[in-house]
């Protein structure tokens, strides 16, 4: 299977996906959201792996919208980023750093309070899909918005 087809079928698998939980959900609920990035070489810091894409662009303005409606003070988005199992650990927590701070500032510019934001950027301790270490897998560079505190609260990122 090609790396183009691959990239294709789960775009359109993450659309479809975002168009059942809009249907299942009330609009205005506050609930969890997940996007997606690019990047072709992940050994580099490629600053296309950490730019919000046009499919995650839409995806955020309604996590941004409904939490500047919908939230309380003390409401807090966690952004939990992943990353693929490529590299250093610490080359894959920057890249899922970079990932989750590309999110919050395009968070902030849609009106969201910076203060409202924690960012924990996990590198590939945290994934989608389980994979030996080398192996590049687009479901592993993501970012999650969750208004839940993260269920262990000493590391986050551990699965």
């Amino acid at each position: 299977m090609s790396v183009t087809f691959r990239t294709q079928f789960w775009r359109s698998l993450v659309c479809v996906l975002f168009a059942v939980l809009a249907t299942a959900e009330p609009a205005d609920a506050l609930r969890q959201f997940i996007v997606f990035f690019h990047g072709l070489n992940p050994e580099q810091l490629d600053p296309e792996q950490w730019e919000v894409t046009e499919e995650a662009n839409s995806v955020l303005s309604q996590a941004a919208s409904i939490h500047i409606k919908q939230a309380s003070p003390g409401d807090t988005i966690h952004l939990l980023a992943g990353d693929q199992n490529v590299g250093t650990l610490e080359m894959s927590i920057e890249r899922s750093r970079r990932r989750a701070e590309a999110v919050k500032k395009f968070l902030v510019a849609k009106g969201v309070s910076a203060e409202d934001i924690v960012v924990h950027a996990c590198g590939f301790r945290r994934y989608l899909v389980k994979t030996p270490p080398g192996t590049i897998e687009p479901m592993n560079r993501f970012v999650a918005l969750d208004y839940a505190e993260p269920e262990v609260t000493t590391d986050p990122c551990k699965q």
